[in-house]
């Protein structure tokens, strides 16, 4: 659930202000069964933190996000869109697989997409893309909720190449790294 603010005094700016974005994850699996799957197929990559981000969560992440386009100006051959997001965010795990009690946690998000155009004729164009996007903990490496890390491939980043195939860290979907998939991700892109 989101509550936010658009305005724009310039065809060029956009701005937006989220004052309540509110997200809950919640893992529906048998605990013991879930756990012993991913010990035998992650083996040690299987920590505490990493078992928190599989837990239930619920987190409140407020931002802001400033937007620069100029292909609302008609006859440019250049275009540029710069699009930037910052937010700060506290979520609170409500562990399964752990003996502890609750636990919460403060992170701060920043995003960064830059984009340029160059027309070469009326039909085609080129374009280019640059991303600096990162998410980090305040207090610990913990309680981050797992659908908030960033991943490189598919249809949202590069298309044509399937979801975490690319760079380092990149898994086979097949044979012993069937559920490698849960690894595939990170904190900076």
């Amino acid at each position: 659930a989101s509550l936010e603010y658009t305005w724009q005094r310039q065809p060029t700016i956009t701005n937006r202000l989220r004052a309540l974005d509110i997200s809950f994850q919640e893992v529906r699996l048998e605990n013991t069964q879930f756990a012993t799957l991913l010990n035998a197929q992650l083996g040690d990559l299987v920590n505490q933190n990493f078992i928190l981000q599989l837990q239930d969560i619920l987190a409140i992440q407020p931002s802001y996000t400033f937007r620069f386009d100029t292909r609302s100006i008609d006859t440019r051959n250049h275009n540029v869109i710069y699009e930037g997001t910052a937010g700060f965010g506290m979520s609170w795990v409500f562990p399964e697989f752990s003996s502890s009690d609750r636990i919460n946690n403060q992170f701060v998000r920043l995003e960064n997409d830059v984009r340029y155009y160059l027309r070469l004729d009326e039909k085609n164009s080129l374009a280019t893309r640059f991303r600096f996007n990162t998410i980090r903990s305040r207090k610990n490496n913990i309680a981050l909720p797992i659908l908030d890390f960033f991943r490189i491939g598919g249809p949202s980043s590069l298309r044509g190449f399937r979801p975490r195939s690319l760079g380092p860290g990149t898994l086979d979907p097949t044979g012993e790294q069937a559920f490698g998939f849960l690894a595939g991700q990170g904190e900076l892109l």
